[in-house]
């Protein structure tokens, strides 16, 4: 799924009270039986459009909206309540309205943990869907129940003030305008929301054996960092046996610094494994044509970290092709340096788990070349 088929679904919430908005409005101007059948027309368009068309899913603003109208249908054939529900009929569905979103959001972790459970890869659409359906009942509930303290603060005013203008401009024009203030609210925040996607960038969710089962947002991903796997390049820059090594701040340990590569990234979705190390070559200010080859690959799980990462080096022949880039603080290393100070912290997880491999393989063949040159 990609951002621009993420938008529009997420624009359904509001559209879902679309219906409630057709009766309440065409009650201000036509009868109790018009304003029905305009909203039943409404409903039915959506459910065709949206739902059979589009295969949205409803949301739960139309689930709530639906049930309103059946309880109000329901209580105004009531011959006691018959009257009062046809000419009151859309206070009375505020009054429904009401509690019901109240209730939904009262509930909502019973929704949200049968999102949760499951464990698909639209799981994050969902959530971020079932937010949407939340934050549009929110704001209903905030303006109906607005509107409803102004029609009870206007009941308590003696009679005298109670003349059609007055009853016309608190029944249904500012009900009007607090809908109207709504619907422009929501298309704003969605407007905001697409801004957000669009920008978004996503990284691709990965098994143990590096196939791509899905992608997620950056930003939720950094929320539950250790949920998802997701594929990191490292690259050892290395210059006649030695490491360049630098200070980097500790991701699972806030506040604390050790020695790494300079060079790492995180894969984006739909980036190959050669576009990610070019990459991290050109965000230090390298060039992608330096020279790289594949070490190994490796899962690295700790607290807040989960990674699959994969281990490239880069074998520079002359220290000054690193003169501009952008490395900050950082030297060379040579294998005794390292020797000696493995074991104390002075060093990331990361390194202290590669450097055994790395020195028995590229390390070591490095030193057999460099032997061979010398003895020829």
């Amino acid at each position: 799924m990609n951002p621009q088929k993420t938008i529009v679904p997420l624009l359904t919430p509001i559209l879902g009270m679309l219906p409630v908005a057709a009766f309440l409005i065409s009650d201000c101007f036509f009868s109790y039986h018009t304003a029905l059948m305009v909203a039943l027309v409404t409903y039915t368009l959506y459910f065709l459009a949206g739902v059979i068309g589009l295969k949205y899913e409803p949301p739960y603003t139309l689930l709530v909206s639906t049930i309103s109208f059946l309880i109000l249908m329901g209580l105004s054939a009531i011959k006691p309540f018959n009257l009062l529900y046809i000419t009151q009929s859309s206070i009375v569905l505020e009054l429904i309205l009401v509690p019901l979103f109240y209730l939904f959001i009262r509930i909502q972790g019973y929704f949200r943990a049968k999102i949760v459970q499951k464990d698909g890869l639209a799981q994050e659409f969902r959530l971020l869907k079932f937010d949407a359906d939340l934050s549009v009942i929110k704001t209903a509930v905030f303006v109906l129940s607005t509107h409803l303290l102004i029609v009870l603060v206007y009941q308590l005013f003696p009679p005298e003030y109670h003349t059609p203008d007055w009853d016309r401009a608190i029944y249904y024009e500012i009900l009007f305008l607090f809908i109207l203030f709504h619907f422009i609210y929501e298309i704003v925040h969605w407007n905001c929301l697409k801004k957000q996607i669009l920008d978004e960038e996503w990284l691709p969710i990965v098994n143990e054996s590096g196939a791509v089962r899905g992608k997620v947002a950056l930003s939720v991903s950094q929320t539950v960092a250790d949920k998802y796997l997701h594929p990191v390049v490292r690259i050892v820059l290395i210059h006649k046996g030695m490491l360049f090594l630098k200070k980097k701040p500790d991701a699972t340990d806030q506040g604390r610094w050790h020695l790494d590569y300079p060079f790492e990234r995180h894969l984006r979705f739909k980036e190959t494994l050669d576009e990610g190390v070019k990459e991290a070559f050109v965000e230090n200010g390298g060039s992608p044509d330096l020279p790289y080859s594949f070490i190994f690959r490796y899962v690295y799980k700790k607290a807040n970290t989960n990674r699959l990462i994969y281990l490239y080096a880069c074998n520079i022949p002359d220290e000054k092709i690193i003169d501009g880039m952008n490395l900050g603080e950082g030297k060379w290393w040579t294998g005794k340096q390292i020797d000696e100070n493995l074991g104390t912290e002075l060093f990331s997880t990361y390194f202290e788990k590669e450097y055994e491999l790395l020195n028995t393989t590229v390390l070591m063949a490095d030193r057999l070349m460099r032997n061979l040159d010398e003895n020829v």
